[in-house]
Order: C-alpha cells, then structure tokens, then sequence
C-alpha cells in the first residue's frame, strides 16, 4: 500500500467534497465511484483477488486499485494484485529486452548456444524462453503496452534492413576489383562478416541492439 495525502482543499482551508468537486471534471472525464466504507481486512482481499466491493471482477479503469479516505483526511491506495503485476512487467522492460525477445523469435531455428552468443545471454535463457517470449508477454498487457513494443521491433527491423542494404551495396562496390584478386578476395571477407547469410545471426541484427 502507498500512503499519500492529496485532498482538494477550498480557499477558507476545508477540505472540498467529491460531490462539489465532481461539477467542474464533467469536461475532463468520469468521476471515481464511491463505495460505502468496509473493514480494512476486507478491502485489501478484494485488491488481492482483483475484484470490487460486492464480487464482481475489476476491468478496465477499475483494474488499478481503491483510493482509501480516513476520517482525518488522509488518504492510502490499494493496489490490485493484477494491476502490481502489469507494473512490474511494464516498468521492468527494455527496448533491449524487446530486441533480445524478438531476435530469440527470429532465430527459432538456430542452436540456442548460436543465438544465445549473439544476444548476448545464456543458451539457457534461450531454451527458457520458448519459441515466443514476446508473444507470451504481449498476451498479459494492455494494448498500450502492446503497440509500444510492435513500434520497437519495427524500429529494430528497420534498422537492420537499412543495414543490410548498405551491407548489399558494399559488395555491389567489390565489381571494379574483380582482377585484383587479392584486393578483392580482402573486401569480400571483411563485407562477408558483415553481412552473414540467412541461417547465421548477422552483424547487422547485432548492430540494432538498442543501445549500441
């Protein structure tokens, strides 16, 4: 439980109803329902078992918690279980977590220890993960949640097919050298190892990790 105080106090230092101030959020948006006061014990297994004073499950704007309001003024909130595990979830990963979970995806086919290298993690978080670590998680948040991570991975993608055209070009680049062999025999390896092909994880998968 979070202990906080925020009442809306009125100039002459009273504390302002919620019934008052309800008249001026109408063109802001919807007024928080209230619920007859209850025992504390019962109110925080209700927050436990996500759900709203008579049974009924929180969804929606609901799912977040209850506001609690003493006597004195001061006021706690009580989080519902789902809504703490959705904040541990969408606090806790990163554009890298996003990148790594896609790339365990992109190269299902791959030994764990190949990818793994690559991800830089363990084959046995790659094993752990399943064959769909993003769309595992994608399945328990919020559609917000989901965008955010879809605009990541295609960030991510864009970046690694503007790479590998550069990469394309670069050998594209090697024609004129074609009677030099030794000259271009050089190129070829250095753009080889750029650019592997389709059954390796290439460097320019490895060049997205946000954060390079």
């Amino acid at each position: 439980m979070t202990w906080c105080c925020w009442p809306r106090f009125a100039k002459d230092g009273t504390e302002v109803t919620l019934s008052e101030a309800e008249t001026h959020w109408g063109d802001i948006g919807s007024v928080v329902t209230v619920w007859p006061a209850m025992p504390l014990d019962e109110l925080l297994a209700l927050a436990e078992g996500n759900r709203l004073p008579g049974g009924r499950a929180a969804t929606g704007t609901e799912a977040e918690g209850f506001v609690l309001r003493f006597a004195s003024g001061c006021r706690a909130k009580a989080k519902l279980a789902e809504y703490v595990r959705l904040h541990k979830v969408l606090t806790g990963v990163t554009e890298r977590d996003v990148w790594r979970g896609h790339g365990i995806q992109r190269f299902a086919g791959l030994p764990a220890k190949q990818v793994a290298q690559a991800l830089g993690c363990s084959a046995e978080d790659v094993a752990a993960s399943g064959a769909g670590p993003l769309d595992a998680l994608l399945e328990q948040v919020p559609d917000e949640f989901d965008g955010w991570v879809r605009g990541v991975i295609a960030g991510i993608e864009k970046q690694v097919d503007e790479r590998e055209r550069a990469i394309d070009e670069a050998f594209r680049s090697l024609a004129p050298l074609a009677g030099d062999r030794g000259a271009f025999a050089s190129r070829r390896e250095r753009a080889a190892r750029r650019r592997a092909a389709p059954r390796d994880v290439s460097c320019a998968w490895t060049g997205a990790r946000p954060g390079s």
